[in-house]
């Protein structure tokens, strides 16, 4: 099986093999987690390739960062239209994504949440994810059993989440997914 370990490393600017003379200009990409104590924290992670030597990080009108791997607290409960820019002696990139602390945050971009919960019906596990750039406030699921009893109750963190079925025996039960006291779904899973 071939083993490509360099792909992204683009032209050696300079050597005898850059015969086309393609510069190396970076391309910026990231990615981000929500923290799991702090709602309003994120923590960045600089995925850019093709050498790139500076960086800066635009969060909106709320603040910038020069750092490659920033964590920012957002100051409320909002929409953020965040910004990588990396760059080298032969150019730069920008790359933005959007991210919606909250459900009303959500709600004044006119979007609405998407989840998706799989597979239906279910063993083992079970998975739920939040449509993406949403990050929950204090999100949580919520199973019930046919007689409306709680069956469990985990939180739920941005992108995918998994849910074990251990303690669950065969049968339909409900759940809804809550930011804070919004309900954001529902609707009914069966447990083999």
């Amino acid at each position: 099986m071939p083993n490509f370990p360099y792909f992204r490393l683009g032209p050696n600017d300079g050597s005898p093999c850059d015969t086309l003379g393609i510069d190396n200009v970076p391309v910026a990409r990231f990615r981000y987690r929500q923290d799991t104590l702090n709602p309003l924290k994120v923590e960045f992670t600089d995925l850019s390739y093709f050498e790139p030597v500076e960086w800066l990080w635009d969060f909106g009108s709320t603040g910038s960062s020069g750092e490659k791997y920033p964590a920012y607290v957002f100051p409320t409960s909002d929409t953020y239209e965040v910004c990588l820019t990396v760059s080298n002696n032969n150019g730069e990139d920008t790359y933005c994504r959007t991210l919606n602390l909250g459900t009303d945050a959500k709600e004044r971009s006119g979007e609405k949440i998407g989840i998706t919960f799989f597979p239906n019906p279910a063993k083992e596990v079970v998975n739920i994810v939040l449509s993406e750039g949403y990050l929950p406030k204090k999100g949580i699921v919520v199973f019930y059993n046919i007689i409306g009893q709680v069956k469990l109750s985990q939180p739920v963190l941005a992108g995918w989440n998994s849910v074990r079925l251990d303690r669950f025996s065969p049968g339909i039960y409900f759940y809804e997914v809550k930011d804070g006291s919004e309900r954001i779904g529902g609707g009914k899973l069966v447990v083999e």
